[in-house]
């Protein structure tokens, strides 16, 4: 019993020993609220949900020992004035202690403060005690026991919120609620094409590189080529810069980068395009409905932007493919208030050579004279040897000046240099060739926002365009000619622009533009042999612009209109123009809209077509500024009509076009006839794009089709009659594919378009005498146009934390190697057993061209 007694005794004391409450010692001496909350969070494995204010200044006096948690709660909620409220097990929400005493009821009418309208379905909310209310029939509402502290919050769709203390009202109240002013040039069609090619609701097409997809043959961001796959825009020699807008020539398309004017916008003569997209933010693409900002050209616009807000984060990469390597840098400076932008990009083919970059350079110097003229007389002589580099870099500058203010300021370098040598080992003859092209530019722009309203930009900006070109020919080492050739341009502009926001639907932009232009050629021939025949041209042009130019949008839910109107005033050729533009989209259903854009636009500087001592082939366009006379103003008016339809991911956009260009001469043209006379002609682009996409998840395909006629009217040729334009190409067909799984990305494109014209020659050789005979100008056409390209890209996440990852990729241009001609010249040459010989030169596309990408992003 005993024995019994004692286990007892020491099962009961091991029980009170294990029922014990330790409890938890706490000791706060005026410690602040927030910290003892985060205290309680870790202890107790709980959450906290409260306002900063609402524990501000408040400390915590707690020095004992506690047994829960809802003794801590209740012990601080009797020093305190806050209570907890329980969710869940785990979360608590805290709130103030309001005494009835500091409750009161609101009520009052929300009304249009510009035309007293009543705001039926207005939201009234606390935003402490987090309840609200809608307005009702007359615009009245009324919340009951809301804490004298709280604050109202009162919004409408279209007017800008209002936040009123619970304490300042009064009974029954009228709020007048003014209008929001928000921005006008929304996007209303996301991913037109791919994701990051959106199409705007001014009929212009927005590219974001970032969110770019795949394009086929692309595996970067190439921005020039990502245009082609829209209707309306197209190439036919293949370059990746020589955009062809709507019949239009690559010269009469404005290219800015930041505001400035851009006159060599592609590395490797047009092969690459030389603006870089990883400092892109996006570009913005006309092909009509211009606005009336812009000016001096006739055809597309292209406007660049590498982003106008100070990066929040410091961002970059860097990487290379098989022509050149290239690295970036976004970053904030002084407290975000300053952000710097950088970029550099540089071919290294002078130090090795790629597969890729071989096939590039046999189709860009395949268009040296001397080289395929004596390739086609049966033999290859030539030991030729070609050294070239390309390099661009961008510095930009944002500074935060105030809340209103900001002032940018960005400087852009694009260069192309090549030496060109050969040696004709059986001729024994030599030539060498330097060509130098060198754009360069600085622009600088104050923006400042006086009010919700009214806002202002200053810009000033200077583009720099410089070729050299130095030709040399020997003969058994003797130096026989030197041909030298120059083109400069100095660019000047200036520019006030204001914004107006009349109301939430409407707006007015007034601005003013100062342009100064001083282009210079230069064409030196020196034979040392015959100093006869040695002659000198050159020129030197300077002209003075001043524009004015006044635009009104407007816009609903139903409808887009932006009509405006352009003055220019050229000073030295006191000519003035007026040009007025017009656009307008109008919704006829939920799903489909109407488009309708005219205008009319002038162009005071465009290229011409050089040949006389062109015997290189790479150096024969000339920038050229009108005078009026010798060199004509061109003037464009152009008009277009279009449908858009979108329903169940189906997209179909089609549209058509009328254009007549005034102004061309056979300089701009450059035909191959036999009329000596300098003559002046009209060009007349008429054509209907139609676009269709479906898309289905990860899986986007579409249709892209053009149907153009181009007619050329010049006096002396053809007898006045109308004749196909040197870039008429009737039909351009791009089939694509795009799919997304995971990080993996697939393209796959086929393009196809119709030969462009061109003036066939024969050889008359009767009577003995030699003869060029010249068929109908532009009568004959080349074979048609074919090729099917892919990508691949992968991107590889290196961390789940950060946004550092890597991609590799591949592409194969001319997946088929299709043997494409892209342009046909005839050459007369002595030198073959008959005599003379009629040499035909056919430039050829790219053959299968394959190109690989690494990059790497942090």
């Amino acid at each position: 019993m005993k024995r019994f007694a004692l286990f007892i005794l020491f099962i009961l004391l091991h029980f009170l020993s294990f029922s014990q409450d330790k409890g938890l010692d706490l000791n706060f001496k005026n410690t602040a609220l927030s910290e003892v909350l985060i205290f309680l969070e870790k202890e107790y494995d709980i959450k906290f949900s409260y306002k900063n204010q609402i524990i501000e200044n408040l400390s915590v006096y707690m020095i004992q020992k506690v047994h829960s948690k809802e003794e801590v709660f209740k012990k601080i909620e009797g020093d305190l004035p806050i209570i907890f409220t329980k969710i869940n097990e785990r979360y608590f929400i805290i709130k103030r202690k309001v005494d009835a005493k500091n409750l009161k009821s609101i009520s009052g009418f929300v009304m249009a403060k510009s035309s007293g309208e009543k705001l039926v379905g207005a939201e009234v909310m606390s935003l402490e005690k987090r309840v609200g209310i809608l307005t009702n029939q007359e615009a009245y509402f009324r919340l009951d026991n809301i804490p004298i502290n709280d604050t109202i919050l009162i919004r409408y769709l279209g007017y800008a919120p209002q936040l009123i203390a619970a304490r300042s009202f009064s009974l029954q109240d009228t709020i007048q609620m003014i209008e929001e002013i928000v921005g006008l040039n929304e996007v209303i069609v996301r991913d037109y094409l791919t994701s990051g090619l959106d199409r705007n609701d001014n009929g212009s097409f927005k590219i974001n590189p970032n969110r770019l997809g795949l394009l086929p043959g692309l595996t970067e961001p190439d921005l020039f080529e990502s245009l082609q796959m829209l209707p309306g825009i197209q190439s036919p020699d293949e370059s990746a810069s020589g955009l062809h807008i709507r019949g239009g020539t690559p010269d009469q398309n404005l290219v800015l980068w930041d505001g400035i004017n851009i006159f060599q916008s592609g590395h490797l003569f047009g092969a690459i395009s030389a603006l870089n997209p990883y400092v892109t933010k996006d570009v913005q693409v006309f092909k009509s409905g211009v606005s009336a900002r812009y000016g001096n050209r006739i055809s597309g616009v292209i406007d660049f932007n590498s982003g106008e807000k100070v990066p929040t984060k410091t961002e970059g990469g860097l990487g290379f493919n098989m022509t050149h390597a290239d690295a970036y840098l976004k970053t904030p400076l002084a407290n975000k208030n300053i952000g710097l932008i950088l970029s550099f990009r540089r071919s290294y083919t002078d130090a090795f050579n790629t597969f890729t970059n071989k096939r590039l350079s046999k189709k860009t110097f395949q268009a040296t004279r001397k080289l395929n003229i004596e390739n086609n007389l049966g033999y290859d002589p030539l030991i030729s040897n070609n050294s070239y580099y390309y390099i661009d870099y961008n510095i930009k500058t944002i500074a935060k000046l105030s809340s209103k203010d900001q002032l940018t300021m960005n400087y852009l370098l694009i260069q192309n240099e090549l030496d060109y040598v050969t040696n004709d080992i059986v001729i024994k003859d030599a030539t060498k060739d330097d060509l130098k092209i060198k754009n360069n530019g600085f622009h600088i722009s104050w923006k400042r926002n006086w009010t919700n309203r009214f806002s202002h930009s200053l810009k000033f900006s200077n583009s720099l365009y410089d070729l050299n070109y130095r030709g040399t020919y020997s003969y058994e080492n003797e130096l026989l000619t030197i041909k030298l050739k120059e083109n400069q341009i100095n660019d000047l502009s200036a520019e006030f622009q204001s914004n107006y926001k009349i109301s939430q639907t409407k707006s007015l932009v007034l601005g003013y533009q100062f342009g100064y232009n001083n282009t210079s050629f230069g064409i030196d021939v020196e034979e040392l042999f015959n100093q006869e025949d040695s002659y000198r041209i050159s020129d030197d042009y300077k002209d003075v612009n001043h524009a004015v130019y006044l635009e009104y949008q407007m816009k609903s839910k139903a409808y887009y209109l932006n009509a405006g109107v352009r003055m220019n005033r050229f000073a030295k050729s006191k000519e003035t123009f007026l040009e007025p533009r017009l656009n307008i989209e109008y919704s006829l259903h939920k799903n489909l809209r109407m488009r309708l854009s005219g205008g009319i636009k002038n162009q005071p500087i465009s290229q011409i077509v050089e040949y006389e001592t062109s015997d290189f082939g790479l150096e024969n366009q000339l920038w050229i500024l009108a005078d009026g006379e010798s060199y004509p103003f061109l003037r464009s008016k152009q008009v277009s009509w279009g449908l858009i339809w979108k329903k169940n991911n189906w997209q179909i956009d089609i549209e058509s076009y009328y254009k007549r260009i005034k102004g061309l001469t056979s300089l701009t043209r450059g035909f191959t006839n036999d009329v000596a006379d300098f003559s002046y002609g009209k060009n007349t682009s008429i054509g209907l794009e139609i676009l269709v996409k479906k898309r289905i998840k990860n899986f986007r395909t579409w249709v892209s089709y053009t149907l153009a006629k181009s007619d050329f009217r010049f006096s002396n040729l053809e007898e006045a009659n109308r004749f196909s334009g040197n870039y008429d190409v009737r039909h351009n067909l791009v089939l694509a594919n795009s799919y997304k799984y995971k990080n993996i990305e697939l393209s796959l494109g086929w393009r196809f378009h119709s030969g462009k014209p061109y003036t066939h020659l024969e050889l008359d050789q009767s009577d003995n005498e030699t003869n060029i005979v010249y068929e109908k100008v532009n009568g004959s056409r080349l074979p048609v146009y074919h090729r099917l390209d892919l990508s691949a890209t992968y991107k590889l996440q290196l961390s789940k934390t950060s946004k550092s990852n890597m991609k590799l990729g591949f592409s194969i241009l001319n997946l088929y190697d299709r043997k494409n001609i892209v342009n046909r010249y005839y050459y007369l040459l002595s030198g073959g057993e008959n005599g003379e010989v009629l040499i035909r030169n056919d430039r050829r596309a790219l053959g299968i061209t394959p190109n690989v990408i690494f990059r790497y992003h942090f």
